[in-house]
């Protein structure tokens, strides 16, 4: 007999409306209170605060896991023994629960043996999430592998150059992608210069303009990244040519993102309000909501 058929006899015997209380540690208790002749329902209460809900509902032959997505709760109950032999894991993008007999992701209202066995059909919905979560991170994993291989070879490269001081036979320019560590990247940049390294990269033109007599061009690039499951991730930058030297020069500014409801101001500083040059020189020059004042000096 585990824990829960345990409890579930000694609260059945009781009248209607009796509660029992069993303290999990010295902040959290499960409550069990029979609400009927054949159920008994499991509750939680953290720092003198009950959920209104029940966790498990309890039956003669079998339990309800009543909430889809308080996976904390459930493994905190596993821990103290008072569920049954079932786990409960975070992997990489969802919570999976392991049954006897199936995995999946978790549903609301899972009926379920003592012995652990899921008695409920997986609806489809919950069966197709499972087998994405489970694609997504395998493409993940192969991602991550991907990335740790090429990191390698980048620094077995540096290595080599840093020994033999030939830098343009070992150094390659797309290695700036591939380190993890910024100060390899650094060494890289350094070699090649960062506008050499942008201009090499596939890009198209979002936006172009003539601010104060300069020409502009606003430009999304493609910057390769092993980690991303499309091996590239988006960068935004200004493309301007330097009125003295006549070389291209590049600067980096927040990707354009769709506007956030109106009144939510979280995270308006870390993208431009359009995909336009403007935008783009007063994200630059700190003007954001205001109209772009070009700067006294050219940067």
């Amino acid at each position: 007999m585990n824990n829960l058929s345990y409890f579930y006899d000694k609260v059945i015997e009781e009248k209607i409306g009796y509660a029992h209380t069993y303290a999990v540690n010295t902040c959290r208790h499960v409550i069990y209170i029979k609400m009927n002749s054949k159920q008994v329902n499991m509750y939680m209460s953290a720092y003198a605060h009950t959920y209104s809900d029940p966790l498990l509902k309890l039956y003669d032959d079998h339990i309800i896991i009543t909430d889809g997505s308080s996976a904390w709760h459930y493994k905190e109950l596993q821990r103290h023994d008072l569920m049954i032999n079932i786990e409960w894991r975070w992997e990489r993008n969802g919570n999976i629960v392991t049954f006897s007999n199936v995995e999946t992701m978790p549903f609301h209202n899972m009926k379920v043996s003592y012995h652990g066995s899921l008695l409920t059909k997986i609806p489809k919905k919950t069966q197709k999430a499972y087998s994405d979560l489970i694609e997504t991170n395998r493409q993940e994993r192969n991602a991550a592998s991907r990335s740790h291989y090429h990191n390698q070879q980048a620094m077995n490269r540096i290595n080599e150059a840093d020994q033999s001081g030939d830098y343009n036979r070992y150094m390659q320019m797309d290695d700036v992608f591939k380190l993890h560590n910024v100060t390899d990247r650094r060494q890289v940049i350094a070699h090649f210069g960062m506008d050499t390294i942008i201009a090499s990269l596939s890009h198209k033109i979002v936006d172009r303009d003539t601010v104060s007599n300069n020409y502009y061009e606003l430009v999304e690039i493609d910057i390769p990244d092993n980690r991303e499951l499309t091996g590239y991730r988006k960068g935004t930058y200004l493309r301007m040519v330097n009125p003295s030297t006549e070389e291209i020069h590049f600067e980096g500014v927040p990707n354009y993102e769709v506007p956030v409801p109106p009144g939510n101001h979280v995270g308006w500083h870390n993208r431009i309000e359009e995909n336009t040059v403007k935008a783009a020189l007063a994200w630059r020059n700190n003007n954001l909501h205001g109209d772009y004042i070009p700067p006294r000096i050219l940067t």
